[in-house]
């Protein structure tokens, strides 16, 4: 922050890790849904995020109103099941959802999160991020290399903190790039 306000261009590792960028973590969200359908807290995530709203365009409060009359209806229903026999609402599981929620478990993770990108259309809603979609597709496809080949296995390598898991949702930097690199003091140690 102090450089930035100094007006010294910066490059900020930890701001390059994909998984913090909000529309990667909602992918992530959903990911967790699809694994665990009973997660109401990562379908609820998901439903209220930039993804969902900009495909069907409904607003977040709109979609957090939904939310809290489900609760208050049953709260121990389980919300995609609330979301799904909605009258209103149920159109957009039927053409977003169903497909993908049906899908978990038969295809593989590459081909999954393929599908996810079509349906969602995350190239055309969000132009701003396509380096870090296009750096999530290349980690998934790295990993499932590397046998990470289920939604569940990923999520726990993405949840996962130590540097070697950190590289893999990393954007590198260009060496040339002019701006003073920030890093950890762990990171700095070893150069």
């Amino acid at each position: 922050e102090w450089l930035t306000e100094a007006g010294i261009p910066v490059a900020s590792l930890s701001s390059l890790d994909i998984r913090k960028r909000k529309a990667v973590a909602e992918l992530i969200a959903f990911l967790r849904f699809l694994e665990t359908p009973s997660d109401d807290l990562a379908f609820a995530n998901f439903l209220t995020g930039d993804i969902f709203t900009a495909l069907t365009g409904l607003k977040k409060k709109e979609i957090l109103d939904l939310i809290f009359r489900f609760r208050q209806k049953d709260r121990r229903a389980i919300l995609y099941a609330q979301f799904r026999n909605d009258p209103k609402y149920g159109k957009y599981w039927d053409k977003y959802l169903d497909e993908l929620f049906r899908k978990v478990g038969y295809l593989p993770l590459y081909e999954l999160v393929s599908l996810i990108f079509k349906t969602f259309r995350l190239f055309e809603n969000f132009p701003d991020e396509h380096a870090f979609l296009a750096r999530f597709m290349d980690a998934v496809s790295d990993l499932e290399a590397e046998g990470v080949t289920s939604p569940r296995s990923f999520i726990e390598y993405a949840s996962g903190t130590d540097e070697d898991k950190s590289a893999v949702f990393a954007i590198d930097l260009p060496e040339y790039i002019d701006a003073v690199r920030v890093m950890t003091f762990h990171k700095s140690k070893g150069l």
